[in-house]
Formats: structure tokens, sequence, C-alpha cells
């Protein structure tokens, strides 16, 4: 089972959690409503710039950094 962690980076080097979803399209539903609170609810912005690493991480726009990660069922039943 794949989960998608996301975080919100700051510029300066901190993080906040937006969230851990069961999907890729969940997460980005999840980045998409974040961004509406921190650059106001009229904000509409479909085409994201992004870029991954070797390590396959995916940073949104700058701001938003996507892990996809394996969930196995032993740590899935402790969550």
């Amino acid at each position: 089972m794949k989960v998608y962690t996301v975080f919100f980076t700051e510029t300066y080097g901190e993080y906040g959690l937006v969230g851990v979803y069961s999907t890729k399209e969940k997460a980005e539903q999840g980045i998409e409503e974040a961004m509406k609170l921190y650059h106001g609810s009229d904000y509409v912005e479909k085409t994201w710039d992004r870029e991954s690493d070797e390590l396959g991480y995916e940073r949104i726009e700058d701001e938003y950094l996507v892990i996809e990660s394996e969930l196995d069922k032993e740590a899935h039943v402790l969550l």
C-alpha cells in the first residue's frame, strides 16, 4: 500500500505537515486546499511547476514536498 505525505516548506527551512493521503489525486487535492488557505480562497492554479529528485520526492511550486512511500500491513494496523 502506498501513501503520499505532503509537507508545506517555507523558504527559510520551516516545514508543516499538510497531510497523509492514500492516493496521489487526494494528495494534490490537499495541496490545492492548502494553497487556497495560504494564497486566498480565490486562488486557482491547475498547472504547477514540478521537480523530482533521485529519491523520488516531488517538489510542487517550490512550496510543497510530496513523498511517496510504501506502508506495510503492520504499520497500517498501528496507524
